[in-house]
């Protein structure tokens, strides 16, 4: 329809936080502003840096460092925040992000650890099950607007990989596959030998493919 061709081009202009309180005011917008087509008009569009995450780590030391500060990149945002993720049930450590979802986990010590995924934009996240997070493992989030809608829940995949050892003492890589749409982890145990050295790097999503 017509209107909502001017309906979009007038809410495309405004800044992504101040549309996600706008899909509350009426029906018609929410449906403009979750609708497919428009996310990918936003995400086209060029958009200045907001800000960022900032987590310190101890090097040598088991235990994590709580606190994450989000440090504003504009001028009119100069206050530093370290309340962005309190709307999760724990402290988390920050593992990737992915088009604007975040993967966590609970800081160590923990007696029962999880990995988190959440947006917070929104202030929506979900635990996933059946895994217990470990300092050894590296993990990657996937998640791609352009196919899925942006809310929660989403089709999103979380890949971690592990180094590990045979009783023969030959190491190996363990490729574990979280995907959202079926709740549940896949186990690509002993996918590739561990010939070259192992580092626990950021991963990345490119064209598609979560890259480490």
């Amino acid at each position: 329809m017509e209107s909502d061709d001017i309906c979009m081009d007038v809410l495309s202009r405004l800044p992504t936080k101040t549309l996600l309180g706008l899909k509350c005011v009426c029906k018609r917008w929410r449906r403009i502003i979750s609708d497919r087509s428009f996310i990918q008009d936003l995400l086209q569009r060029p958009e200045p840096l907001a800000g960022f995450f900032f987590q310190e780590r101890y090097q040598w030391c088991d235990e994590d460092i709580s606190t994450i500060s989000y440090i504003p990149a504009t001028m009119e945002g100069t206050q530093v925040q370290q309340t962005i993720f309190s709307f999760l049930p724990e402290d988390v450590v920050i593992l990737g992000s992915c088009n604007g979802l975040v993967c966590c986990r609970s800081i160590f010590p923990s007696p029962d650890p999880s990995i988190f995924v959440c947006n917070p934009s929104n202030k929506q996240w979900i635990r996933l099950l059946e895994t217990t997070p470990d300092k050894e493992s590296s993990y990657g989030l996937a998640f791609n607007p352009f196919q899925s809608p942006i809310d929660m829940p989403t089709n999103f995949k979380v890949v971690r990989v592990s180094q590990a050892q045979t009783d023969m003492d030959d190491s190996y890589f363990s490729f574990e596959i979280y995907s959202s749409q079926a709740g549940a982890w896949k186990n690509r145990r002993r996918s590739a030998s561990a010939t070259t050295i192992y580092s626990r790097t950021k991963a990345f999503l490119l064209e598609g493919s979560c890259i480490g």
